[in-house]
C-alpha cells in the first residue's frame, strides 16, 4: 500500500513523540500529545490524601540558665501517598510565644531559657507538602520556665531576675514552675512590695519561714527607738544596708517597715525562747499597724502580774529603786493616759507596764514604768525606771512581719 507523504511524515513525529514520553511523562508533536504513566507509579496516588496527627503533651519544664530541647517531631503521625515524609513537614509558631531564649528550630523547640513564657498556649502548626497534596494540623502546648533561687551578691532573687513581693512569696510564690529551690535559707532576699525594689533579711526556716525583718531596737538602748520617734511615725529608715539586715544586736530599720503590707507580727527577743505574735485586724503595713490611730489607750493598772516574770523578757520583780511591782500589763501598740493630765504616761508600741500600785488601787493606779519595743511618754525613763530608759532593756529586740 502507497502512503501519502505527508501522511508519513505524520506517523513519523508520532513515533518520535511517543520515544520521548517515555522519559518525560508528557511530550508535545506539533499540535499532537501523547500522556504516559511514570514506571512503577499508581494512578491512585495523586487524589489519595494526606492524614496528619499531632498528639498532644505536657513539655518537661524548663530551668532558667539551663539548655532545653523538646521534639516535637515524635508527636507527629503522616499517612498518605508515595512521597509522603517528615522530611517534606514545616513547622511554624502560628500564635502565642515561646518563652524568651527558646525558638523552634525544625521540628525541636531548643534553646536557653532567660525567662518565663508570657503566657497562654503556643500554638504551633505542622504543614506537609509533596507533589499530590498539601496537609496542616495544629496543636497549643504550654511551656513552663522554672526560675530556681540564686545569690546574685548581697542578696538573693528568682534567676530570671524577677522578684517574689515578699519573703513569703519566694517560699509559697503562687507561680507553678517557680518552686522554691537553689539558694534558699534565711538571708537577705530582694523583694518587691509595691513594684519598688527593697532587700530585706527573710527568716525562711522558723515558723514555716516566710518572715520579713523589719526593725530592731538594740540591748541596753531605750531611746534611738523610743515610739514618738519619726521612725514609728513616719517610716523613716535607719541603717538600712548589708550590715543592718543581720540578726546582729544594733537599731535598725527597714524600708520594709512602710512599704510590706503584713497580716502579722512577731516579736522576738534575743534572751527568750519563745516568741509573741500579733495578728492584724487587715493586711497593713507596720507604719499603720503600729500608728497613732490604731494605738490603745489604757486608763487603769490592770494587768497580771507574774512573780516570777512581771513580764517576758523582763525578770524582775522589783524596780530599780527597789519598790516592788504589784502589777504588768504586756499589750500591742498601747500606751497609759491619766484622765487627770491628759497625758500619755508611759507605753510602748509592743511591749510591757509596771505599776508599783497593787490591781484596784484608787481611784486609777498609774503604771509607773514602761519597756519593750518603742516604749516611751512622759513617764519613760522616769524615777521607777531610775531615770534611766535602757534600764528594762536588756536584750535585743526584733521585729519581724509576714
Amino acid at each position: 500500500m502507497r502512503v501519502h507523504p505527508s501522511v508519513s511524515l505524520r506517523l513519523a513525529a508520532t513515533t518520535l513523540a511517543c520515544a520521548a514520553a517515555l522519559t518525560a511523562g508528557v511530550s508535545h508533536a506539533e499540535n499532537y500529545f501523547a500522556v504516559l504513566p511514570l514506571l512503577g507509579a499508581d494512578a491512585s496516588q495523586a487524589t489519595r490524601p494526606v492524614r496528619m496527627v499531632l498528639a498532644a503533651a505536657t513539655p518537661p519544664a524548663a530551668t532558667v540558665g539551663v539548655p532545653y530541647s523538646f521534639n516535637l517531631g515524635a508527636l507527629l503521625s503522616l499517612d498518605g501517598p508515595e512521597g509522603t515524609s517528615p522530611s517534606n513537614v514545616r513547622w511554624s509558631v502560628v500564635s502565642g510565644e515561646l518563652p524568651p531564649g527558646l525558638e523552634l528550630v525544625g521540628n525541636e523547640v531548643v534553646g536557653t531559657p532567660t525567662g518565663m513564657a508570657p503566657g497562654g498556649q503556643v500554638v504551633i502548626q505542622a504543614e506537609h507538602v509533596s507533589g499530590y497534596s498539601t496537609d496542616s494540623v495544629t496543636m497549643g502546648y504550654s511551656f513552663f520556665v522554672s526560675a530556681p533561687i540564686v545569690d546574685f551578691g548581697g542578696y538573693r532573687a528568682w534567676a530570671d531576675g524577677t522578684y517574689a513581693q515578699s519573703c513569703e512569696g519566694y517560699i509559697r510564690s503562687g507561680r507553678e514552675s517557680y518552686p522554691y529551690q537553689g539558694a534558699v535559707g534565711d538571708g537577705v532576699y530582694r523583694i518587691s512590695p509595691a513594684g519598688v525594689a527593697i532587700d530585706v533579711y527573710c527568716d525562711q526556716t522558723t515558723d514555716s519561714g516566710g518572715w520579713a525583718l523589719l526593725m530592731k531596737q538594740a540591748a541596753n538602748d531605750g531611746g534611738t527607738l523610743q515610739g514618738d520617734t519619726e521612725y514609728w511615725t513616719q517610716g523613716t529608715v535607719l541603717n538600712d544596708t548589708a550590715q543592718g539586715r543581720s540578726l546582729a544586736d544594733g537599731n535598725f530599720v527597714s524600708a520594709a517597715f512602710a512599704q510590706l503590707p503584713v497580716a502579722g507580727f512577731r516579736l522576738q527577743a534575743s534572751n527568750e525562747s519563745e516568741m509573741r505574735y500579733q495578728e492584724n485586724s487587715q493586711i497593713a503595713t507596720g507604719l499603720i499597724a503600729f500608728g497613732q490611730a490604731e494605738v490603745t489607750i489604757y486608763s487603769d493598772d490592770g494587768g497580771v502580774f507574774v512573780p516570777d516574770r512581771p513580764n517576758w523578757f523582763i525578770h524582775a520583780n522589783n524596780y530599780p529603786t527597789g519598790q516592788a511591782i504589784k502589777s504588768a500589763r504586756f499589750g500591742f501598740n498601747f500606751i497609759e493616759q491619766v484622765s487627770s493630765t491628759l497625758n500619755f504616761d508611759c507605753g510602748a508600741r509592743w511591749g510591757w507596764a509596771a505599776n508599783q500600785d497593787p490591781i484596784g488601787y484608787a481611784p486609777t493606779g498609774t503604771f509607773d514604768a514602761c519597756g519593750g519595743l518603742g516604749a516611751w511618754g512622759v513617764i519613760y525613763g522616769g524615777v521607777y525606771m531610775d531615770h534611766d530608759k535602757s534600764s528594762w532593756q536588756p536584750a535585743t529586740l526584733y521585729l519581724w512581719g509576714r
